[in-house]
C-alpha cells in the first residue's frame, strides 16, 4: 500500500524535501526507510503560504493543508514525515516513529564525499571558503555547498549525477535527529552555549552537536576545536568514536593538555611557540603568514588543517582566492564623515559578539557598539565583562524585545531609532559596530534581513 509522506514546515528544507520526493533519485532512497511508493505528498505549515510556493506545490501534485488544521491531525493522516530543523519536535513524541530527518533522506541518497561541519560559531564561513578551496584544488571535479548555509540538502539529490563533493554546513537543529549520518571528514570549530530555548540543557545542546561525530566508521576523520576536546561532555563520550580524531587549537597546547587528549586524540594542530607556522604534531602544516588577514584567525587555522586532513597542501593563493568578507560577518559595509560602519548581523550569540570587539579593537579607533535581538537562553556575562574591560569600546547602545536585559548602555525600541542617536555621537575615527550578539527574532524575520536593514540606514547617512 502507498504512504503518505508529510512534509512539516515549508521554508527552504521543505521546498526541497518536495522537489526531492516528486524526482526518480528519491525512489531508491525512500525503499530504505520501507516505502517501495509514495501516494499522497501533504504539506503543512503554521504560517500562510504565498502565491509562488503555493504554485511550487500545485505543480509537483501535493495537496496543502489549511493553517486551521491541527497539527495532530496533520501527523495522524501521515505514514513518514519530514520536518524542517526548526520544528520543535519534543511535544509530539508520540509520533517519533514517523519522523525522518533530511539529514538522513540525504546520507542514504548521497554516495559520494561529504564534508560536514558545525559549532556555534564560524560554521557557515568555514563552509563556505571550503566550498571555494575546494572547487580550486578540485576544478574538473564538481563541489556543492549545501544545508544551512542556505540551499536545501534535499536540492543536492535531485540531480543526477550528483557532485563529487558535498560540503554541508549543519546546526544543531539539522544534526539532533539524525540517526546514522557519517561524513567522509566532520569538522566542529567550537562550542558555546546558544539555543537553549530549544535544547533546555547546555548537555542536550552538546548531544545534538555530537551526532556529528558518533556515526563515522572507522579511519573517517573528524576535526575538532581544543576546548571541544578538553571539555568534560566530550572526554566521557570520547571512547565510544570510531572516526580518526585530530584537534585544531589557536594557541600552544600545553603538556597537562596533550596528556589529557592523549587516549583519543591522533593530531594535534596548533602554533608553533614562535608563531610562524601551523604544526600537525611536530610537522610544519604551512606558513602563519600565508593564512590571509582578513576575518578570523581560528577559521583559518580550521581551514589549514581541514585541507591537510584531505591531503592537500596549503597554498596562499588559493586561501587568498577564497579570502573575501563574508556579508553580515564584520564586513565593512560604509564609510562616511571619517566614521566607518560595521555590519556584523551575524553575532546571535555573546561569544560571536566578543570575537568581532576583539577584532576591531585592534584597529585602534573608538569603538560604538549596538546590541540586540533574543538571548535564547544564553548568559551574557561574558559579554557584559569583555565590554567593560575594553578601552576602545566608547559606547554601548541596545535595541529590541530585550534590550533592558542586556544590563548596560542606552536602550532604544528600534534600530532605526538606535542609528539616530549613534549618529548624534559619533566623531571622525569612530567605528560603529553592529553585532548585535541575539537572534533576530524579536524584530526581523532572520539575521540577513537584520544587517540588509543595518546597512540601509547608514548608507542614507551622508
Amino acid at each position: 500500500m502507498k504512504k503518505t509522506i508529510g512534509i512539516w514546515g515549508f521554508g527552504i528544507v521543505g521546498k526541497a524535501a518536495l522537489r526531492f520526493l516528486a524526482s526518480e533519485p528519491a525512489k531508491p532512497v525512500l525503499a530504505r526507510f520501507g516505502i517501495a511508493g509514495h501516494g499522497d505528498i501533504v504539506v503543512c505549515d503554521a504560517a500562510a503560504i504565498d502565491t509562488s510556493r503555493q504554485k511550487l506545490i500545485e505543480q509537483h501534485g501535493a495537496r496543502l493543508l489549511p493553517t486551521s488544521t491541527p497539527i495532530e491531525t496533520f501527523l495522524n493522516t501521515c505514514d513518514i514525515v519530514i520536518p524542517s530543523p526548526g520544528i520543535d519536535l519534543r511535544p509530539h513524541c508520540a509520533y517519533k516513529h514517523k519522523f525522518v530527518s533530511e539529514l538522513d533522506l540525504f546520507s542514504v541518497g548521497y554516495n559520494n564525499t561529504t564534508i560536514a561541519i558545525t559549532g556555534t560559531l564560524g560554521k557557515t564561513t568555514v563552509t563556505t571558503q571550503l566550498g571555494q578551496v575546494l572547487s580550486h584544488y578540485a576544478s574538473s571535479q564538481q563541489v556543492a555547498t549545501a544545508g544551512n548555509v542556505g540551499t536545501g540538502m534535499l536540492e543536492v539529490l535531485c540531480n543526477q549525477p550528483h557532485p563529487d563533493t558535498c560540503v554541508l554546513e549543519l546546526s544543531s537543529f539539522q544534526l539532533e535527529h539524525s540517526t546514522h549520518f557519517a561524513p567522509n571528514l566532520a569538522i566542529w570549530t567550537n562550542f558555546f552555549p546558544n539555543h537553549l530555548d530549544r535544547h533546555e540543557k547546555l548537555e542536550d545542546y552538546f548531544t545534538a552537536k555530537w551526532q556529528l561525530l558518533c556515526h563515522q566508521r572507522p579511519g573517517q576523520p573528524a576535526l575538532v576545536g581544543l576546548d571541544i576536546a578538553l571539555s568534560n561532555f566530550f572526554s566521557k563520550r570520547a571512547k565510544t568514536l570510531a572516526s580518526t580524531l585530530s584537534v585544531v587549537s589557536e594557541r600552544a597546547v600545553s603538556p597537562a593538555e596533550r596528556a589529557a587528549l592523549a587516549p583519543y586524540v591522533q593530531h594535534i594542530y596548533q602554533p608553533d611557540s614562535y608563531g610562524h607556522f601551523l604544526l600537525k604534531d611536530n610537522t610544519a602544516v604551512c606558513s602563519l603568514g600565508d593564512l590571509p588577514a582578513i576575518g578570523f584567525i581560528a577559521n583559518w587555522l580550521t581551514l589549514a588543517a581541514a585541507l591537510d586532513l584531505l591531503g592537500l597542501k596549503v597554498e596562499r593563493k588559493v586561501l587568498d582566492a577564497a579570502a573575501q568578507p563574508q556579508q553580515h560577518r564584520l564586513a565593512l559595509v560604509h564609510t562616511t564623515r571619517g566614521i566607518n560602519f560595521y555590519n556584523d548581523s551575524k553575532a546571535t550569540v555573546p561569544q560571536a559578539t566578543i570575537a568581532a570587539i576583539r577584532a576591531l579593537a585592534k584597529k585602534r579607533r573608538s569603538i560604538i557598539l549596538i546590541l540586540g535581538g533574543t538571548s535564547k537562553g544564553a548568559d551574557r556575562t561574558a559579554l557584559r565583562a569583555s565590554v567593560h574591560n575594553e578601552p576602545q569600546i566608547k559606547e554601548v547602545f541596545c535595541f529590541g524585545a530585550e534590550r533592558a536585559t542586556f544590563g548596560m548602555g542606552k536602550q532604544y525600541k528600534t534600530l532605526e531609532k538606535v542609528v539616530d542617536a549613534v549618529m548624534r555621537i559619533a566623531v571622525p575615527g569612530d567605528s560603529v559596530l553592529f553585532s548585535p550578539s541575539g537572534a533576530s527574532f524579536d524584530l526581523f524575520e532572520n539575521y540577513k534581513a537584520r544587517g540588509a536593514r543595518f546597512v540601509e540606514l547608514v548608507r542614507m547617512i551622508q
